[in-house]
């Protein structure tokens, strides 16, 4: 076992040849060997990507004024707050993510 030696192991060449942090990759190769690898692939998308609904340019307090106001103006903000309110899970923003990325 070229592990204990301090060399790369089968494994371990198997995870560098995929593009993804190595826990990612792990997670990856186990779930196509148990015929999960497309639920796999998804919650790996969802843990990479920080932020599906992007509101980065705004406050909280903007986001829930828009969503209240009838202005054409904030009409982007509105629709983007209920996307949001489909895929949201009350207490984890992951599975938020996952919901909105199995759609």
């Amino acid at each position: 076992d070229d592990g204990a030696r301090g060399g790369i192991t089968p494994l371990g060449r198997e995870l560098s040849r995929l593009p993804l942090p190595p826990r990612l990759s792990r997670m990856l190769l186990f779930a196509h060997e148990r015929r999960c690898a497309r639920y796999a692939c998804r919650m790996a998308a969802a843990i990479v990507v920080n932020e599906l609904f992007d509101y980065s340019s705004l406050s909280a307090q903007a986001v829930a004024a828009a969503s209240a106001a009838g202005s054409a103006r904030n009409k982007h903000v509105r629709s983007a707050a209920a996307a949001h309110a489909v895929f949201a899970h009350g207490k984890s923003d992951l599975l938020s993510r996952v919901r909105a990325l199995c759609a």
